[in-house]
């Protein structure tokens, strides 16, 4: 039997995807190896968002409009290596193998090549659209190689320390569960 949904379920939804924008932006500004730039459509194009309704009358320009709809959230621009990555960021509570992929086929249609990072009650997690596809949905965990683990426990810290970013269904009763490293947090002891 599916749950039905609380009425402010989309507000406090739309809470967590931002507090999950602002971890990704934090965790790589502190990193220090990207430029971050915000790419989402609500950032670079305010005054298009504000008018889309008039452009749903235009087959053309709705299409232009829904490409621009679904931009990924970030560019991630290397300052060494002269790379870009295009990142779109979640949150989840629980991060599924289905939904992953349903999300990544989506992105690489529209923003090829792109990646997808997930702020997720576990951990974080990044991988391309094409490593999700080619794994049928399975998103890594974020590596070191991205950002290095002292940045992500900071920020982890931080960012459970939040009522918002608890999973509806489990509370963490003790402030010791964020100070055991994110990797081993199951075995916390005053938690069980």
């Amino acid at each position: 039997m599916k749950q039905q949904k609380e009425p402010l379920d989309f507000p406090r939804q739309l809470i967590k995807g931002r507090i999950a924008e602002v971890v990704f932006e934090q965790m790589f500004r502190e990193a220090g190896d990207f430029a971050i730039l915000r790419f989402g459509y609500e950032y670079t194009l305010p005054e298009l968002a504000q008018y889309q309704k008039s452009y749903r009358d235009n087959a053309k320009a709705d299409k232009v409009m829904e490409t621009v709809r679904h931009a990924p959230d970030f560019v991630l621009a290397s300052k060494e290596k002269g790379i870009v990555f295009l990142v779109e960021v979640k949150y989840r509570s629980e991060v599924r193998a289905v939904e992953m992929l349903k999300l990544a086929k989506s992105a690489v249609n529209r923003w090829d090549p792109s990646w997808i990072f997930v702020a997720s009650p576990e951990t974080f997690y990044l991988s391309s659209c094409h490593e999700i596809i080619n794994a049928s949905g399975v998103i890594k965990e974020l590596s070191v190689g991205w950002v290095a683990e002292d940045i992500q426990k900071d920020i982890w810290v931080c960012y459970m320390s939040l009522s918002v970013a608890q999973n509806d269904n489990q509370q963490y009763p003790c402030a010791e569960y964020f100070l055991i490293p994110y990797t081993s947090r199951s075995a916390c002891l005053a938690c069980v």
